[in-house]
């Protein structure tokens, strides 16, 4: 079985740097349109009502002044018809935790969030004068910031409406997002050497983009044209289709994004943003954007608290034979991420889904705390054999409960892979970038001149590999060559959050078609009718790149029987007398392969009679294979750190990033996602937290001043990325994504490194100074 797309045997774009950037001019000019840039004639402006209580129910509501209020245009209010009368509730999502999915609704479920109303005036100050006029009468209902707390017996219900006995509302062994059971856990136990219990918590942490949520809306007559803010315009799209209009009746133009990153776009401040944009739209008869300001950025997503207790069984030979665990309000993907890369066999994980009165969730760079905990299950059990964790993580690697050795016979050789050690791989390059052997010691072993603590960490995971098979229906793409002067044009919509998808789908375009780089044009933004795969970073380039290569593949090939063919009207061919086979394509030249000097420019052949050929348009289309889909790409990370006895404070002196890639499409967008995914995951890890008063269930840090975000002067000494292509993915050329996990899996490698420096555990992050402190005995 040959493997799902071959490596080409050579590659003239793909690999290479100093590539310009599609977007690149536009960004760095100033001149690149991001949604909140859009300004219509006549425009109006849209601001929600912010709730300041944690749990509480309008009872009544008199907007009389603010529709009164100079330049209010409209207040749409909570008991609008159209709502009665349209609006369909989704169930909750728990795969992800809880979710609130009115769009104006009149219950607030955590302190900060929209509801109530929305004014529409003609300016974003008036809204915010007008929003603070309106009298109303609250029932302030009991609430809960703390999810465990919620679940004890004894709790006061939250919505006895819903469950008048528990404030649960899900219990997760499955599915997506879920824990898992696989094998027989207590008989793990009962085979290993030894077993261990601990607990881990983490803070909530509030990831925001550059750029706050913002969405323009415009009704000509029965048709609807919006911008949207959200990296999955597809999806909007279609929620948009079905309340307003017909999915041809919509144009969603999606515009460059600040920064954005994983599943926010899935909970209801994003999916519903749209939606009131164009409701407002409607009612108004005007231009409307809706938009969120700095009081409510913070209040969209959250990357929520969670709470994990663990046992663990392994042998002496570091072996691990069985893992449980039970996690509190944090719905993750431990288990399976877990299973995908590793041997053990037995393990057992239930989440527990409260109501509770914070933000609904996000995932935010997917896996951050599934591959976050993972390290922290390999540290515990590396430091209690005293065994080097680069060696407890190669006793380990496999998959599915499967040795590697079993993954190399009955995976990579049956599915035509190379038998590639993926692990040792990306292990041999960062011990020797990071002088593992030498800097690795003892726990609390070494104390530095300056007084200091020396520590050093590792952590690893899978590479993400998401299944290029998911999310067949949705996506379509298509090559267009252009009559006249024969560049290339790619037509596919899909949201720019900053990951550099226009360039990759270019350079991937350019090798397979034989073009010039410069001479594929891809305009994300536009509305043509085809969409990508999400944008989603790794995961767009997972399941994007087979149907752009589908569709390069067969422009090239109408490209050389239009060369070969007599027009319609009798024109002769470019090449008389020669094949398809007989010709092939590089720089925008197609030339004959026995005699290289018969050749024409793809301008040549487009302005060549161009009304006698038909047009080369190709569309490339996701197609369902019959993989048996593995992770078997690896990537990890080392740490070098500083602890003050004095402070509590840890700096952070050395990273190296090793990532396993399969194939390296853009060198300079790995590293990159690097360095970035690595700077959110070590601020999660050592700063980031949300603040709540606990007499009110108000949100404290609401801003970027409150708020406390890694800088890069936050890390002292050099980041060192370093790239594996081992051609293990299921993509084009092997490729497997890098972005999602990396940042994820140094959530908690500073409690790994924490530890070999003191030598005593701190299980609760962010790791602020006091929890040092504390752990050393000195508060």
């Amino acid at each position: 079985m040959p493997p799902v797309y071959a490596t080409r045997e050579s590659y003239n774009v793909i690999g290479s740097r100093g590539i310009m950037r599609k977007d690149g001019i536009e960004k760095a000019s100033g001149k690149g349109l991001y949604t909140r840039d859009i300004v219509l004639p006549g425009m109006l402006y849209a601001k929600e009502f912010l709730s300041p209580y944690a749990h509480a129910k309008i009872t009544n509501l008199d907007t009389s002044a603010v529709e009164a209020y100079p330049g209010v245009r409209f207040v749409l209010r909570y008991d609008d018809p159209w709502f009665a009368e349209n609006w369909r509730l989704f169930p909750p999502y728990m795969g992800w935790g809880q979710q609130y999915e009115d769009l104006v609704g009149q219950t607030a479920n955590f302190a900060g969030e929209p509801m109530g109303f929305v004014v529409v005036a003609d300016s974003e100050n008036i809204c915010d004068e007008a929003l603070r006029l309106a009298k109303i009468e609250w029932d302030v209902l009991p609430f809960y910031i703390d999810g465990e707390e919620a679940l004890k017996p004894g709790a006061t219900i939250l919505e006895p409406e819903v469950d008048a006995e528990t404030n649960l509302r899900a219990v997760l062994n499955g599915g997506f997002g879920a824990s898992e059971i696989v094998g027989d856990v207590e008989a793990g136990f009962a085979e290993a050497d030894n077993v261990i219990e601990f607990d881990y918590s983490e803070e909530e942490c509030s990831p925001a983009g550059a750029e706050p949520l913002s969405c323009t809306a415009v009704w000509r007559g029965d048709y609807l044209e919006i911008w949207a803010h959200n990296q999955v315009p597809m999806r909007t799209h279609m929620q948009l289709a079905q309340y307003f209009a017909p999915h041809t009746k919509i144009h969603l133009h999606s515009m460059y994004h600040g920064a954005q990153f994983g599943f926010a776009n899935w909970i209801a401040g994003y999916k519903n943003f749209p939606m009131i944009a164009t409701l407002c739209a409607r009612y108004t008869g005007k231009p409307v954007k809706h938009i969120q300001g700095a009081d409510s950025y913070f209040f969209y997503r959250s990357y929520e608290q969670g709470k994990h207790y663990f046992k663990i069984g392994f042998n002496d030979d570091g072996e691990i034979l069985a893992c449980k665990n039970v996690s509190y309000v944090a719905v993750t993907e431990f288990g399976p991420k877990m299973m995908k890369g590793t041997s053990i066999k037995n393990y057992h994980g239930t989440t527990y889904a409260p109501y509770f009165n914070r933000p609904p969730n996000v995932c935010y760079r997917h896996g951050m705390r599934a591959c976050g905990m993972m390290n922290m299950i390999f540290g515990k059990v590396a430091a209690e054999l005293g065994m080097d964790p680069t060696e407890l993580a190669k006793k380990n690697d496999g998959g599915h409960g499967e040795t590697m050795d079993w993954v190399d016979e009955n995976i990579k050789k049956a599915q035509g892979f190379p038998v590639f050690d993926s692990l040792n791989a990306v292990l041999t390059i960062g011990k020797q970038k990071f002088d593992w052997d030498n800097r690795w010691h003892a726990p609390g072993a070494k104390i530095l001149p300056n007084g200091r603590y020396h520590g050093a960490a590792f952590i690893w995971s899978v590479a993400w590999s998401p299944d290029p098979n998911e999310y067949l229906s949705y996506y379509q793409c298509a090559i267009n060559i252009q009559r006249g002067d024969g560049r290339v044009r790619f037509l596919g919509r899909h949201g720019d959050g900053g990951w550099n998808h226009e360039t990759m789908v270019c350079m991937v375009i350019a090798d397979e078609l034989g073009c010039k780089y410069d001479d594929v044009e891809m305009r994300p933004f536009d509305d043509t009718g085809f969409d990508t795969a999400a944008g989603e970073g790794s995961a767009g380039l997972v399941r994007t790149t087979p149907m752009v290569v589908e569709a390069a593949r067969e422009a090239k090939r109408q490209l050389l029987v239009n060369c070969t063919s007599t027009g319609s009207s009798g024109a002769a061919p470019l090449f008389p007398g020669l094949k398809p086979e007989d010709l092939d394509t590089i720089d925008s030249t197609v030339f004959e392969i026995k005699n290289p000097d018969n050749k024409k420019t793809f301008a040549q052949v487009a302005s060549y009679n161009w009304n006698q050929y038909p047009a080369v348009v190709a569309v490339g289309s996701r197609k369902r294979h019959n993989w048996d889909v593995w992770s078997m790409g690896r990537q990890c990370t080392f740490i070098e750190i500083e602890v003050d006895p004095d402070t509590g404070l840890i700096y952070i002196n050395d990273v190296v990033d090793v990532n396993d890639v399969g194939k390296a499409i853009d060198p300079e967008g790995i590293n990159a996602q690097q360095y970035g995914g690595s700077y959110m995951g070590l601020s999660h890890n050592r700063n980031e937290a949300t603040v709540y008063d606990p007499a009110t269930g108000v949100k404290l840090n609401a801003d970027l001043i409150d708020y406390k975000w890694f800088s890069f002067n936050d890390i002292n000494g050099p980041f060192s990325c370093n790239i594996v292509e081992g051609g293990l993915g299921y993509a084009p050329y092997g490729a497997i994504g890098c972005s999602e996990s990396l940042g994820a899996t140094n959530s908690t490698i500073l409690n790994l490194a924490l530890y070999n420096a003191i030598g005593k555990w701190v299980y609760y992050n962010p790791l602020t100074p006091d929890k040092v402190l504390k752990a050393l005995g000195k508060i």
